[in-house]
């Protein structure tokens, strides 16, 4: 065990060293080498790695998760060409072989977890993002985190009907096929909003919030990405995605380094996962 912690611990300097060496007018994109070592900061300590690829994906809603939590954690950003020793050998150790994986917190260096949304439910038991303490409250937050993707994979329908006229987004709207964007809205109002009147509550850091509703203000951030108008699909939704971006640690997480930029295919258009906005150094 000694010996796995040592190796363990050289894994994370290696990513370390790889990180510091790097030229830093290197410019950034997934096939680049060397990886970004952040050493996160928040007030509650923690031996948790959280490593994905240097940009938003699968990670964006870990990092949300971890940012409201205030949790101080590594995050060991990839670019996807570095020797494997380097990145602490993820592609070996992952479960499925992909990215994100996670260790800390009970799992070990040796053995992480992947998968974004067992890593995204670990994390919001250990942090109490999960719902409340009893069962009901849990499953109402899973029941959103899963409507909230449902969402999600209509964003190109969210992005045609929010692009219409108004009367195609009149008879969108009434037509409202179940699964279809506009009926969705309507379920994911009614989870986050009973009293729309009260939707403001979402920017006050008093105000709990769970894993289901990080995930939605992830998949609105999204369509809003990709040119949807949320005020159209709902005004309700567009308030929360608003509230929720100015919670004072999700925007601190929103204007930080740790926060990539959209890439072409976050967006919706052809550049793959090349940064829209040009390259970062």
């Amino acid at each position: 065990m000694v010996k796995r912690a040592r190796d363990e611990d050289e894994a994370l300097a290696r990513s370390r060293a790889a990180a510091a060496a790097a030229d830093p007018e290197q410019e950034l994109f997934l096939g680049g080498n060397g990886p970004l070592v952040f050493d996160v900061p928040g007030s509650k300590p923690s031996d948790l790695i959280l490593t994905y690829f240097a940009i938003k994906g699968l990670g964006e809603v870990p990092r949300l998760l971890l940012a409201e939590a205030d949790v101080a954690y590594i995050s060991v950003a990839v670019q996807g060409g570095e020797p494997p020793d380097v990145v602490g050998d993820w592609r070996a150790k992952s479960p499925n072989g992909l990215l994100p994986i996670a260790t800390g917190l009970g799992v070990p260096r040796s053995s992480p977890i992947s998968q974004s949304s067992s890593i995204i439910r670990f994390l919001a038991r250990h942090f109490k993002l999960d719902g409340g303490d009893d069962e009901a409250s849990k499953v109402r937050a899973d029941v959103l985190f899963e409507t909230a993707k449902d969402l999600g994979a209509k964003a190109s329908e969210v992005v045609e009907a929010t692009g219409a006229g108004d009367a195609e987004t009149a008879a969108a709207k009434e037509a409202a096929v179940a699964k279809g964007p506009f009926a969705l809205a309507l379920r994911l109002e009614a989870l986050v909003a009973p009293d729309p009147h009260r939707i403001h509550c979402y920017r006050d850091d008093e105000t709990p919030v769970t894993y289901g509703h990080l995930q939605l203000f992830r998949e609105l951030a999204k369509i809003e990405a990709k040119g949807g108008d949320l005020s159209r699909l709902s005004a309700t939704l567009a308030a929360f995605k608003e509230h929720v971006a100015n919670r004072k640690r999700i925007k601190a997480y929103l204007d930080s380094s740790l926060c990539f930029p959209d890439t072409f295919g976050e967006i919706g258009q052809e550049g793959g996962y090349a940064y829209a906005s040009g390259p970062k150094k």
